[in-house]
This record gives structure tokens, sequence and C-alpha cells, in this order.
């Protein structure tokens, strides 16, 4: 097992509830069946198990599970592409990060990633009522979706860093899925660049935001990217 960026989580947050990643409002059979899914995998989330990552992020407020660990990061953002729409949502420091191309429908980011051992990973999504499954290597019968999700810890005096990335696109079948993970100072500065530089492509709208300098977990000054 590889070692987690969550285990130098800070703080704590309320451990999540299935109902807040699944809304269930008049669901079809299918919506129904991914509602229950998405319900047994956040309890699998609240229990600890590794194999489940759980986000839940609006405007107000994010709350992360990360391979079953409750964590809260100082720098995690959560975004989603499509034909239709795109939003992002996290924070940067004490900065908070909300872009939606239409904000009156599309106002949260729901996400659940069930890591497999034995079959592909599934991606969870819902940024309204429809819920949405991905399985990494299969082909969609969705429009283009891109899925992003950072986080990382930064303690720039003790040279202490963790980078987490996973990124998802439904036309790049087979290979729809990377899963970036490193605690190397040096690697975590290349991983920016690539990841950071993608989402600025896709969100024009937060590079003045991202470029200005924040505050890194014990008070030092650090960067939005460096």
């Amino acid at each position: 097992m590889r070692q987690n960026i969550n285990e130098q989580r800070h703080g704590s947050i309320t451990p999540i509830k299935g109902a807040e990643v699944a809304e269930n409002n008049r669901l079809t059979d299918e919506q129904t069946h991914l509602h229950k899914k998405i319900m047994k995998l956040a309890e699998k989330a609240n229990s600890g198990d590794e194999s489940v990552s759980v986000v839940l992020a609006s405007p107000e407020a994010i709350t992360t599970v990360l391979n079953g660990q409750l964590a809260e990061f100082p720098r995690i953002l959560v975004a989603v592409v499509t034909d239709q729409y795109r939003i992002c949502i996290g924070k940067f420091g004490d900065k908070p990060v909300y872009v939606s191309s239409n904000p009156e429908l599309y106002k949260k980011i729901n996400l659940v990633i069930c890591d497999k051992k034995k079959s592909s990973n599934r991606f969870y999504l819902s940024t309204g009522n429809q819920i949405n499954e991905f399985i990494v290597g299969e082909s969609s019968n969705h429009t283009r979706t891109r899925i992003i999700l950072i986080s990382e810890y930064v303690n720039i005096a003790n040279q202490n860093v963790g980078f987490q990335a996973r990124m998802f696109d439904s036309f790049s079948t087979p290979f729809n899925e990377a899963d970036i993970f490193t605690m190397s100072v040096r690697d975590a500065n290349s991983f920016r660049v690539l990841t950071y530089g993608y989402i600025f492509e896709l969100f024009p709208e937060l590079q003045n935001l991202l470029a200005r300098p924040i505050k890194d977990q014990d008070g030092g000054e650090t960067f939005g990217h460096e």
C-alpha cells in the first residue's frame, strides 16, 4: 500500500453522509440503482475503506475522504468539464475557488471514486440531480466528460510536501485515467506544472487567483503554483 497524502491531514471535519452524495429527487430506476450504489460506497468511505474516495464540493464548503481517510487540505481543487458546462470548486489556502459556466444549474460537485483491484475503477459524478457512472476503459454513452481532482499538503519550512491528482477523460478510451502521487518536492513541482497548466487551459479565470502568494500550513508564504 502506498503512503497516502492523508497521513499528513490537518484538522477535522464532519463525516460524509450518503444522502449528501446523491440527492434522491424523482429518480428513475437507473438513477435509483446508482443512488443505492453511492450510498453503500459512502458508508465504506466513512468506515475507512481505502478503495473509496468521496468529494462533496460547494462554494460554501468542501468535504473530502481520500482513500478512506477523512482529510482537510490547504489546497484542493475538483473540476468537471463537459460539452455543456464547466465547473471548478475548491480552496487555495484561505482563498475559495468557484467557477461555473452556469451557476444557476451547476453549483456543486459530488464525486465518488471506487478503485477496483480485480476490475476497472469507477467514477460516480453528480453536479445536479443527475448521477453518472463512468467505468475506466469502457466507451461512454455520455458526452465528453473530464474530471480533475488535485489535493496537496505544503510546508515550505520543513520541505514537507504531498501531491495527489486524479484525472479522468471519458473520450480517452482505453486510457481514461491518470493517478499521480508523490511526496518528493521536485516531482511535486513538476506535477503542478502539468496539472495546473491543464486547469488553466480549461479555466483561464483561475490564473490570477492561483498565482498570488498564499500561506502554507505553518503560516509561511508560498505560491499558488510554483
